[in-house]
C-alpha cells in the first residue's frame, strides 16, 4: 500500500468514526423534556401551612418559580422536623395522629390544565407493639368556580407498614374556570402505636411540579441514530 493509499484509508476510519459520534449525539440533543405543569394559573403560599394535629417542628411552603415565569409556579409542602403524634379519643380508645395542612390562593383562567401532583413522606415508628401498622390519606385540592369535577384527587393506604410513602397523580381543571385557593393535606393515624411524621425539603408534597419525560417524537430520533450506528458499525466490519 503506498503512502495516497494509506491516507485515503485513514481520512475514511476518521470520517466514519465522525459520524457514529454525532448522529447519536444529535438525536440526544433534541431530547428535551415538556414543561408537564400548567403555566397559566398562579398559585400562592400567602395563606402558609399549619400542623393540625402533632407536636414538634412546625412546617413550611415554597413557591418555586418554573423557568422564570411568576404564573408557572411549583408549590412544595414540607416540615422543618419531624412532627409527634398525638393522641385523640375516637370512639372506645387512643387513637394516635397527625395531620398537616397547606393551603393559599389561586389565580387566573384555567385553558383545560392538568396539574401534577406528587406526595413523599416518611412515617417512624416510636412507642407499642413491634410491627405496627398505619393509616394514612393525602388530599390535593383547588377551588374555584368551573373548574369540573376533578378539580381534586384523594388516595389513601390502611394497615401498612411504618416507613416511606411516595406517589402521583394530577388533577384537571376544565377549561374556562377560575381559581381562588388551593390545598394539600396528609393525615396519618395508628390503632395503637406512637409515631413521628417527616415531610424533609428533599421529599415534599408538590403541586404543579414538572416531570422530565422525553416527548415520543425525540425517543424515536434517537432510536434511528442507535440503528445508524450499528448500520455503520457493520459497514466497517465487512
Amino acid at each position: 500500500m503506498n503512502s495516497l493509499d494509506r491516507a485515503r484509508k485513514f481520512i475514511g476510519n476518521k470520517a466514519a468514526k465522525l459520524a457514529l459520534g454525532i448522529v447519536p449525539l444529535a438525536a440526544l440533543t433534541t431530547i428535551t423534556p415538556p414543561a408537564a405543569h400548567a403555566g397559566s394559573i398562579n398559585f400562592s403560599t400567602s395563606s402558609g401551612c399549619s400542623v393540625q394535629e402533632g407536636t414538634g417542628n412546625t412546617c413550611g411552603l415554597t413557591s418555586i418559580p418554573v423557568g422564570g415565569d411568576p404564573n408557572a409556579n411549583w408549590i412544595q409542602l414540607y416540615t422543618s422536623g419531624s412532627i409527634s403524634s398525638v393522641t385523640l379519643i375516637e370512639g372506645q380508645g387512643p387513637d394516635p395522629i397527625v395531620k398537616l395542612e397547606g393551603y393559599g390562593s389561586a389565580s387566573g383562567t384555567a385553558s383545560g390544565d392538568t396539574i401534577p401532583i406528587a406526595w413523599d413522606f416518611t412515617t417512624t415508628q416510636t412507642s407499642g407493639s413491634s410491627g405496627g401498622t398505619m393509616n394514612w390519606s393525602v388530599d390535593f385540592s383547588v377551588s374555584g368556580s368551573g373548574l369540573g369535577s376533578n378539580a381534586s384527587f384523594t388516595t389513601s393506604g390502611s394497615g401498612v407498614s411504618f416507613g416511606e410513602i411516595t406517589g402521583s397523580n394530577s388533577i384537571f381543571l376544565a377549561a374556562g374556570g377560575t381559581l381562588s385557593s388551593w390545598s394539600m393535606t396528609v393525615d396519618v393515624t395508628s390503632p395503637s402505636d406512637n409515631f413521628t411524621l417527616n415531610v424533609p425539603g428533599a421529599k415534599t408534597l408538590d403541586l404543579n411540579s414538572t416531570a422530565s419525560t422525553p416527548e415520543p417524537a425525540s425517543l424515536l430520533l434517537a432510536g434511528a441514530g442507535g440503528a445508524f450506528l450499528l448500520f455503520l458499525r457493520k459497514r466497517k466490519r465487512a
